[in-house]
This record gives structure tokens, sequence and C-alpha cells, in this order.
């Protein structure tokens, strides 16, 4: 009997708090419990990961609430990587670079002429396990929660993605602007065809910032410097971010080794469309 009163007032303690936090942050109408994130394509990474979105905040509290005291849903199982690899939303992005250099040469790790290097220490959310193929075109970085186009995308669809796909600046955001995925796997940028094609499964799209777009670069790879599941990867992409010292000039992200720089707007370059995020 003690122990099941215990229960109850450490449940109605920590219901108080998280009505106090609402309250006071004007967003209770706002949070949303949802136990089953369509984000979350791996199960939860770590412990207070309760509805396994990949992030530990409020929502974990409300989903552990409603289960054990409304009949909500069940707390899925822990099985994903270490909980410094994913699920905090403030975790900085691991590189991918492994080795260490002296000049032009792979050199020791733990050499002291050479210390700190980022391959030494590799810290951040780590590549490996970090993107998951969602078979239908897309893929999900678990660590950011963005979702990406696969491949370059194919402008033009005429099946083949070529130097014929690129475009100006203007266009590049207006196509990802308008860019639908059918739930057959079809891209469209036309509504009535997306019918045809089994309606619209996302048409959310946009062209990624400048910053978003260099999150998946692979610092350890090059030509492609990006993870093996982008498929079809020509070099240069465009970001949605204008560089400011020359306004006619946007961020180019180059997956030829990961460079990023600014250039004409009205020059064609290639796309790659993202969509959700923190």
């Amino acid at each position: 009997m003690k122990s099941k009163a215990l229960f109850l007032i450490v449940g109605v303690f920590v219901g108080v708090v998280v009505a106090t936090v609402f309250v006071s942050t004007g967003r209770a109408t706002e949070v949303e419990a949802d136990c089953h994130n369509e984000l979350c394509v791996n199960p939860p990474c770590c412990n207070g990961d309760v509805n396994g979105d990949r992030v530990i905040d409020v929502t974990d509290v409300i989903c552990l609430l409603n289960y054990l005291f409304s009949g909500g849903a069940e707390p899925i199982e822990i099985k994903g990587p270490p909980c410094d690899s994913c699920c905090l939303p403030s975790q900085i992005l691991a590189t991918g670079q492994t080795k260490c250099y002296s000049g032009g040469a792979v050199y020791r790790c733990d050499s002291a002429d050479f210390p700190g290097q980022d391959g030494y220490y590799q810290l951040g959310c780590s590549m490996d396990l970090r993107f998951v193929d969602n078979e239908d075109g897309t893929v999900t970085d678990t660590c950011t929660g963005f979702m990406w186009q696969q491949s370059t995308a194919d402008t033009n669809n005429d099946g083949e993605i070529t130097e014929e796909d690129e475009l100006h600046w203007p266009t590049a955001l207006q196509y990802c602007d308008s860019l639908i995925l059918c739930n057959d796997g079809t891209w469209t940028t036309d509504e009535a065809e997306a019918a045809d094609h089994g309606g619209v499964k996302y048409d959310d799209w946009r062209l990624p910032n400048v910053r978003e777009l260099l999150s998946i670069v692979d610092y350890g790879r090059n030509y492609p410097a990006v993870q093996p599941v982008f498929s079809t990867v020509l070099n240069c992409h465009w970001t949605s971010t204008t560089t400011l010292n020359q306004v006619n000039g946007a961020w180019l992200v180059c997956f030829g080794g990961g460079s990023s720089h600014g250039y004409n707007k009205a020059v064609g370059h290639s796309v790659r469309a993202v969509r959700g995020g923190l």
C-alpha cells in the first residue's frame, strides 16, 4: 500500500512540474505528445527517449504520464546506438574523418607532433548508422531529423540525372517548393500527375540552407564526399542561402571534396531537396 501511495505521489508531482512548465512557457496547446513520431525510423537511442522521436524533451514526460495514468501508448524498446550519438538536439555532427595526417601522408592519431586532430577525437554524432534508406527515394538523417532526396534531383524527369538537370538559383527554389513525392515513389511538380501515381506522400520540400546541406558532407570520403546511401551525387548543389558580400550570388555545397563557396545565381547547378528538421 505504501509503495502504491508513493508511486501516486511521485506521478502527481511530475505532472504538476510538467503543467507548470507548460503554463510558464505558454505552449500548453502547442506541444504534441506523439509517441510514434513519423521521422522515428529507428527505435529510441537512450534512456529518456520514451516516445522514440530521438530527442529527449518534455514530450517524453507527457508520453510516460499518458501511459501510466491514461492508457496511452507503451514506451518502445531501446535498441539504438549509444546515447551520445543521436538523442540530444544540441549534439554537434561528426565530420566522418577517422584518420590523422602529417603533411600529405596518413600519420598516427596518437602522435605528440600533431596532437588533437579531428580523426583522433571523432567528436559528435557519428556517421555510422546515421542515415537510413527509406526505400522510397528518400534518406532520413537520424541525428538531425532531416529527410533528403536520395539522389540529385532529376529536374527534367527524363529518367537520367545529368548536367541537363542543373537549374539556376531562382528556378531551384521554385522546383523544390513545388516538389511532390508520390506514394508510388514518383517525383513530380504537377499535382494532377501526383494523383495518377497514388497521390501525395510528401509535398513540403524546400531547397536546404547552406548549413543543412553541409550537414551531410562526409569529410572522411572524397568524390563524392557523402555517404554511399546518397546515390547519384553530381558535384555542386545550390543552397537557399545568399552570399551577403555579393547578393547576386548564393552558397553552393560541392560534394567532390566537401567544399562550399558562393556562385552567381544565374548559373545552373544541381539540386537536392530536404524536408523536416528539429
